[in-house]
């Protein structure tokens, strides 16, 4: 632990920053993505393979993954989500 101006905080660890698709709501997983975007990223585990992730775009719609081919994941459309309202479109 590190102390900061008598407040005990815990040392960041792998954990904070890897994205867990089934408990992390969208803010938590922009938020890990957000902050780790200046370092190596946040981390996406797939399997066996480790990504790092920098940048998330197009939260609107659903994907699932069709694919890895090297360095790349390959992703397909599933469909439409309204975050704000909830709703599959």
């Amino acid at each position: 632990m590190e102390e900061t101006k008598g407040i005990m905080k815990r040392k960041i660890c792998e954990k904070d920053y890897t994205l867990d698709l089934e408990n992390d709501d969208l803010r938590r997983i922009q938020a890990k993505i957000q902050f780790q975007a200046s370092y190596n990223g946040a981390i996406l585990l797939l399997g066996d393979k480790k990504f790092f992730v920098k940048d998330m775009k197009n939260i609107g719609n659903q994907f699932k993954i069709v694919g890895i081919e090297g360095d790349k994941v390959h992703v397909e459309k599933i469909e439409s989500f309204d975050w704000r309202r909830g709703i599959c479109i």
